[in-house]
């Protein structure tokens, strides 16, 4: 007897289309993914420094608590962010590369306004601009490398999802 040939109601077949998003990440995006990953969770960590240095610089002024607590939640919120968007890159979701895209764009405005402010004001030590000016070019690159991945990336299906469905 002669085997049959695969049909496409075969879970073999289907496994065969699958290409695991994984694959499609190439080293150097691989490797800015878990610097970004662990850069949100350093964000979030120095979130309790600047905190103590908020409350330590503005004195015990109570008219001050609710400007206290947006900049603390503000500067938790852009790390989760941050950790989110590379965490789900590494999740392989199909919107991970359009959600890492928009928060690191937003970021490298939100830097660039930053040091322009902190440019204008000439209080800010040299250091803290060049480091501030180094992450910025850094995601320049990732940005590209993420919009070179993002359409396979987006037709591409995760193995057990059929037809890419629980994306």
């Amino acid at each position: 007897m002669q085997p049959e040939p695969p049909s496409i109601f075969d879970q073999d077949f289907l496994q065969e289309r699958y290409v695991r998003r994984s694959k499609l990440l190439p080293l150097a995006l691989k490797i800015y993914v878990w610097v970004f990953l662990f850069l949100g969770i350093k964000y979030m960590y120095n979130i309790f420094d600047f905190y103590r240095l908020v409350l330590t610089s503005w004195g015990d002024d109570p008219s001050q608590d609710w400007l206290r607590m947006v900049v603390g939640l503000l500067s938790l919120t852009i790390g989760v962010v941050i950790f989110l968007s590379n965490l789900l890159i590494l999740l392989e979701r199909k919107y991970a590369i359009v959600f890492a895209v928009v928060v690191t764009g937003l970021s490298i405005i939100a830097s660039t306004a930053g040091m322009v402010q902190n440019l204008a004001s000439g209080h800010t030590p040299a250091r803290y601009i060049v480091t501030e000016l180094f992450w910025t070019l850094i995601k320049i690159p990732y940005i590209i490398l993420l919009l070179k991945i993002k359409q396979p990336w987006e037709r591409s299906a995760v193995p057990g999802n059929h037809a890419g469905q629980g994306d």
